[in-house]
């Protein structure tokens, strides 16, 4: 099989008369015409293309490696945000336990105990805790602060 497909291209060069006119072979043929290369030309072509294609591919590749390794670096990075997320999820569900369980504290107090505690506290503490509270215990916290302080929890709960 092999040495049938050697002769197919090996016979041009022995023959060169046999060679059909319109061929799809490459430009081999010792025929003597000026136009046409010689096998040493045609073989020096071939080598110069092979350099720059060995080229080419040597650029690719240290290319898809630094490719590679941005996408490794990226990677990573997405990782560490994940877990960055993960725990100030479960830091925010921490505060929010805790918020419940203050308020529910504070709430069970009666008013004259409760009312000195949650005017000494800032009104983004005071919305935290109204917040947490259910409607009884919102009353109760209402009832408790003093005016200005309620009208400001009642004003921000509005907007």
């Amino acid at each position: 099989m092999i040495s049938l497909v050697a002769s197919f291209y090996i016979y041009p060069l022995v023959h060169p008369n046999a060679v059909p006119k319109k061929s799809n072979l490459p430009t081999m043929q010792l025929s003597g015409k000026a136009s046409q290369k010689s096998s040493s030309e045609i073989i020096k072509d071939l080598r110069v293309k092979i350099g720059g294609m060995d080229h080419k591919i040597d650029s690719l590749t240290t290319q898809r490696k630094k490719d590679k390794a941005t996408i490794d670096s990226l990677k990573n990075i997405v990782e560490s945000k994940v877990k960055l997320i993960a725990q100030l999820q479960h830091a925010s569900l921490t505060k929010k336990e805790n918020a419940k369980f203050i308020a529910k504290s504070l709430l069970n107090l009666d008013e004259e105990r409760l009312s000195p505690i949650v005017n000494k506290l800032n009104n983004k503490q005071l919305m935290a805790l109204y917040n947490t509270a259910s409607n009884m215990q919102r009353q109760k916290l209402l009832q408790s602060l003093t005016p200005d302080k309620a009208a400001d929890i009642v004003k921000k709960v509005m907007l």
